[in-house]
């Protein structure tokens, strides 16, 4: 998994509820979390968010 939390993979040692706090209210990695997909050579990348889809606000 990918946080935008932390800007890269994250393991299940790092997801807890500290870090879920920190998802509320820190600011949103996604460039550095989409380029270290990117080193992964993917052919599909999903955002899973609660929204239906990625919009600008």
């Amino acid at each position: 998994m990918l946080s935008t939390v932390l800007g890269r993979p994250a393991d299940a040692t790092a997801i807890g509820p500290a870090y879920w706090a920190r998802h509320v209210t820190a600011p949103v990695l996604f460039a550095d979390a989409v380029q270290a997909a990117f080193a992964w050579e993917p052919t599909h990348l999903v955002e899973i968010g609660p929204a239906r889809c990625s919009r600008r606000s």
